[in-house]
């Protein structure tokens, strides 16, 4: 079979990425529900990069030659779960850390929660599954971190115009039901955040973020009931959130800048200090 594999990831992994045609080929495992699928589309999420790019880290979990992706849309070609058979179309992703990625022309995918079936409503529909391919990981991260969400919250989505934040916008809106939705984006991205259901957007090429939700805040005189942070290059949105989110809110921290010691001692610190978010000013 064919995959893009890279062997190192210095300047880049997708610097050193090349088309291989005679990789090894999959084999189903003797034991557990498992799947070769032939991929159709595959979509990247920063973890794809991420991870792999780690000092040390990275190619210790993730042994060069490898090939990169965990989301796909494909054909089932082999399978021993009696709900699936060949040639069903399905969707789904691999879990980390995985050196045999969606970017490839078959994916084995080991147990039940890697891979589901297409809705046939989908297909009727004429949905382009180049569009599902990118509900995987972005929407059900969405949807996970708005499950704190009650019905008629105020909820600021910081990051809202990125594949996390679209998603964000409209479950938090359309499913969850928000009364209020503030998010931040580039100027460029407003349009887009306010079709999808944003009532107030922060440019943040226009000032300070944590500024402005302070001063929404105060303006709205309610604080906010769930902040979501899909961006995460800021740490003052979460010290200063004691400001502009209620008693009973919840911080929700996605988004990562990079991943890195510097990271994963703010994290610690967060972590450790959650009790103390800085003064209600």
């Amino acid at each position: 079979m064919f995959a893009l594999r890279y062997a190192s990831t210095k300047g880049g992994f997708e610097a050193n990425l090349t088309l291989e045609e005679n990789v090894d080929k999959l084999v189903m495992p003797s034991d557990g529900p498992a799947a070769v699928v032939e991929v159709l589309y595959s979509s990247l999420n920063p973890e794809d990069y991420k991870l792999p790019e780690l000092p040390f880290l990275g190619s210790w979990n993730i042994p060069p030659p490898a090939t990169p992706g965990t989301d796909y849309v494909g054909r089932t070609y082999e399978t021993n779960m009696p709900d699936l058979k060949k040639g069903d179309m399905v969707f789904g992703t691999l879990d980390l850390p995985t050196k045999y990625g969606t970017l490839a022309q078959y994916v084995l995918v080991k147990g039940k929660d890697g891979v589901s079936k297409v809705p046939r409503g989908f297909e009727d529909a004429g949905i382009d599954m180049r569009d599902l391919v990118c509900l995987v990981t972005a929407g059900l991260t969405a949807l996970q971190s708005l499950k704190p969400q009650p019905v008629g919250a105020h909820v600021f989505i910081n990051g809202g115009s990125g594949g996390t934040g679209t998603f964000c916008i409209q479950i938090a809106k359309r499913i969850n039901g928000a009364a209020k939705i503030v998010t931040s984006c580039s100027g460029k991205n407003v349009p887009l955040v306010k079709n999808l259901g944003a009532n107030n957007v922060i440019d943040y090429a226009q000032g300070d973020v944590v500024e402005k939700v302070e001063a929404l805040t105060k303006d709205a005189g309610r604080k906010f009931d769930l902040i979501v942070d899909n961006v995460g290059n800021n740490p003052d949105l979460y010290w200063q959130s004691q400001k502009f989110l209620g008693v009973d809110g919840h911080f929700i921290r996605i988004g990562a800048p990079s991943v890195d010691l510097r990271f994963a001692w703010m994290i610690t610190k967060m972590s450790l200090c959650h009790g103390y978010r800085g003064p209600t000013g």
